[in-house]
């Protein structure tokens, strides 16, 4: 089974050269993604419609088929802008146009709100708070933190540095807040600020923070640092350079608010960078003890 799987990633290996020049391809195993960026919605549609007619002489000339009833089309817009609706065919058979779709586990809508993630998310959370409910009188308080670490915290984990932003995560962090209150068996209206840093247990957006900067040490050779593009010494001179928001959805991404979090964390942090396992455990104890419930709290500290 193996070896079919690896014989066939190597058999479809050429197939980004065919559309390299005009989109950008990303296989994943067996999924194969094209992403088509224009402005411009003439071009957008001359794009897509040459595109969808390279893979399918591909496939024709490597004996292979699309799977239709696994293969969507949708476009990433803002709410108030106007759609394409492409005749893309494979065999004569349409290629259904979608509004939201299932990648790699993620779901994802074409306005990437992320509200479909999160509605996908909170009927397992529920879950996960009736069995730790169940199971609270009969396992001790570290019995009862690794089975939140394996039901729950995997969950929310997935993807955090996407959706973490999102004004629908309120809802996962309501969850959240539930299943700590389950665990130490308080009352449903209890605040939870002081919960959470007795169970060394991050709040959500302290949860996001770490994530997002993770990511950021892991590909901080994606960004550019302030002293790449000037040589005044400043306090801000190992800084990330904070690039100027062209839009709302740029704000709420990975690389505006990640350089914006960065930029904010204490400078005995950021010393660690090349470090990232040293500074992986400073900035978590540092969320530990500061307990953030939401950025504005963190831009202020």
């Amino acid at each position: 089974m193996i070896l079919g799987l690896l014989l066939f990633l190597i058999y479809i290996n050429d197939l980004p050269k065919t559309l390299n020049v005009i989109a950008k391809p990303v296989l994943f195993a067996d999924d194969t993604t094209i992403l088509i960026t224009s402005s411009n919605k003439s071009v957008f549609d001359l794009k897509a419609t040459t595109a969808f007619n390279l893979v399918n002489e591909w496939l024709n000339k490597n004996f292979l088929c699309i799977n239709l009833s696994k293969t969507h089309f949708m476009q990433f817009t803002r709410s108030n802008t106007f759609k394409s609706y492409l005749p893309t065919t494979n065999l004569n058979k349409l290629i259904q146009s979608v509004s939201n779709t299932k990648f790699l586990c993620i779901y994802i809508n074409d306005t990437i709100n992320w509200k479909n993630h999160i509605d996908h998310s909170l009927p397992k959370l529920s879950i996960a708070c009736h069995a730790m409910r169940i199971i609270k009188p009969y396992m001790s308080l570290e019995t009862l933190r690794m089975v939140y670490h394996s039901t729950f915290h995997s969950v929310i984990s997935y993807g955090l540095p996407f959706w973490g932003i999102s004004p629908h995560s309120k809802r996962i962090f309501l969850m959240r807040k539930r299943i700590i209150r389950i665990m130490l068996g308080r009352r449903r209206l209890a605040s939870c600020r002081i919960l959470f840093k007795n169970l060394k247990i991050l709040p959500l957006m302290s949860q996001y923070i770490f994530s997002i900067m993770m990511f950021i040490i892991k590909h901080k050779h994606h960004f550019t640092v302030n002293s790449e593009i000037h040589n005044i010494n400043t306090r801000q001179q190992l800084n990330f350079h904070q690039p100027a928001p062209y839009s709302t959805g740029f704000k709420h991404g990975i690389y505006y608010s990640g350089v914006k979090i960065y930029d904010n964390l204490p400078s005995h942090i950021k010393q660690l960078s090349d470090d990232s396992r040293s500074f992986e455990l400073e900035l978590k104890e540092f969320l530990y003890h500061h307990s953030y419930h939401s950025l504005e709290e963190y831009y202020k500290h």
